[in-house]
């Protein structure tokens, strides 16, 4: 899959690279990256909301970012050129932040969440709702019962595999058809600026919920 014309993805995943590489090169440094940019509840409840952004580009070991920017490169470049690279980077923070929401919501305040993968089940989702809307072809149909089949093994995965974030899966995912959706009623053709300010609404929303539970 090639990134040419997916400037977003290219970038997201070279800083995710770059902070996962420094943190394997200084375990000192990696240690200070994760206690000031690692989405942990209590400090997101003392008011600093920004760990739920942040926490999206730290990983806690090869797998885990080797898995995620696989599946940020099969499904973050096609989409990306589709819909314009704002529009996208803003879709890409609000599952990011919505994922993060839902482990704040959901979870415990020592709970603490790492890791794409609310933006990446929310670029998930938008592929999913438009393969929904298309099921009737026979592509359509085909692309549609591959997706539900990938989404049951993650669900699976979400679920078996301790120390993962369903509820981060989750909100990731849920943003991601809401958004999509509410692409779907824009006036045709939609342009990418208005579905970037619907993404913008959406990252606004999350920060906004986080904000008022902590008060």
């Amino acid at each position: 899959m090639s990134l040419q014309g997916a400037p977003f993805t290219a970038g997201f995943m070279a800083i995710c690279a770059l902070v996962f590489v420094a943190g394997m090169v200084n375990p000192s440094v990696q240690e200070q990256i994760f206690i000031r940019f690692s989405q942990v509840n209590f400090a997101v409840a003392a008011g600093q909301w920004w760990r739920l952004f942040t926490s999206t580009f730290l990983h806690a070991s090869l797998a885990h970012i080797g898995f995620n920017m696989w599946a940020l490169l099969q499904f973050g470049p096609p989409l990306e050129r589709q819909v314009g690279s704002l529009a996208f980077g803003l879709l890409c923070m609000a599952c990011a932040l919505w994922g993060g929401a839902a482990a704040y919501f959901l979870t415990g305040p020592r709970s603490a969440l790492v890791g794409a993968s609310g933006a990446i089940f929310g670029v998930f989702g938008v592929w999913l709702y438009a393969s929904y809307l298309s099921r009737e072809s026979p592509m359509g149909q085909a692309q549609f019962r591959s997706l539900m089949t990938l989404l049951a093994v993650n669900a699976f995965i979400s679920f078996a595999v301790p120390r993962i974030s369903w509820q981060g899966h989750a909100g990731g995912l849920a943003a991601g058809l809401i958004i999509a959706a509410a692409w779907r009623q824009l006036p045709s053709p939609a342009t990418s600026t208005e579905r970037a300010l619907v993404a913008a609404a959406a990252c606004g929303l999350a920060i906004g919920l986080v904000l008022w539970r902590s008060k």
